[in-house]
């Protein structure tokens, strides 16, 4: 799940390298992604 800046970003925003496919939605507010890091884990559930 793509969140933020990303190597090719040209801005703040997110850029993926690739196509990709739309898996979900975010139910909340997006920047409380900002405290997940590298290694954690996280749970994807379906609506």
């Amino acid at each position: 799940m793509p969140f933020g800046p990303t190597p090719i970003s040209r801005d703040t925003g997110c850029r993926l390298a690739s196509a990709a496919n739309l898996m979900g939605k975010l139910d909340h507010d997006p920047r409380v992604m900002a405290s997940v890091r590298a290694g954690d884990r996280i749970t994807v559930t379906e609506a």
